[in-house]
């Protein structure tokens, strides 16, 4: 998992590392937009968006530039992993995802933190 805040930040992730099992992106970036960045992801693997912008203009571009979600904020925890969960269903690789000290098993909707804390569940 990695993470990336910026534009900027997200095109050396992408230009570093070409093994990805979905993006989450976020359209206002500080410098620049997260369709930007789908339109230049297209193709590589599944996207998401996760975004305050839900009208529907906005809903459209992203399915347009090909987004298998549009999430709009605020959203539920549960949700968001509902979401990636049917997301990786239809393109599955890896069902548990380790990142920074948590542990996300999409397969039974659970997040733990590092000292086993279940944020998450059923």
């Amino acid at each position: 998992m990695r993470w990336a805040s910026t534009a900027q930040e997200a095109r050396r992730t992408f230009a570093s590392d070409t093994n990805w099992d979905l993006v989450v992106f976020d359209v206002g970036l500080t410098d620049g937009s997260g369709f930007e960045l789908a339109a230049e992801w297209k193709g590589r693997a599944p996207f998401l968006f996760v975004t305050a912008l839900s009208d529907a203009e906005h809903r459209l571009r992203g399915f347009e530039l090909g987004a298998e979600e549009y999430i709009p904020k605020p959203f539920h925890l549960k949700e968001f992993l509902l979401r990636v969960k049917h997301v990786l269903d239809n393109h599955p690789r890896h069902r548990v995802v380790h990142a920074y000290g948590t542990e996300i098993d999409l397969e039974a909707l659970t997040l733990r933190t590092s000292d086993g804390s279940c944020i998450v569940r059923r």
